[in-house]
């Protein structure tokens, strides 16, 4: 049995946004390919607050939290300014099809 290498496949490559419970979230998918300009755009303003590289660890700090990004999950911003590190199942399980 063929085992699902990329859990990320039916997800755009970049950012899109999506609905959950009428607030709207934006979503990074988070791979090897993913690059610094992609980050940059993403985080915007956050940026150079937010985000940190350890031993090619990517680390997003929310508020006082340190949230470790292992490669195939997906960055959420939501709309308070909160970020979120989840994967695909809880995705589908709390959020509406991508918007693109």
């Amino acid at each position: 049995m063929a085992m699902k290498t990329d859990a990320l496949n039916d997800f755009p490559s970049e950012q899109f946004h999506a609905f959950s419970m009428t607030k709207m979230a934006k979503f990074l998918p988070y791979t090897g390919d993913t690059t610094i300009a992609q980050l940059k755009d993403f985080f915007g303003e956050d940026f150079n607050r937010a985000v940190q590289f350890r031993a090619d660890q990517l680390i997003i700090y929310d508020r006082r939290n340190a949230i470790p990004v292992e490669t195939n999950k997906i960055i959420v911003r939501f709309a308070n300014g909160h970020y979120k590190v989840i994967d695909s199942d809880y995705y589908h399980r709390n959020f509406n099809e991508p918007l693109v």
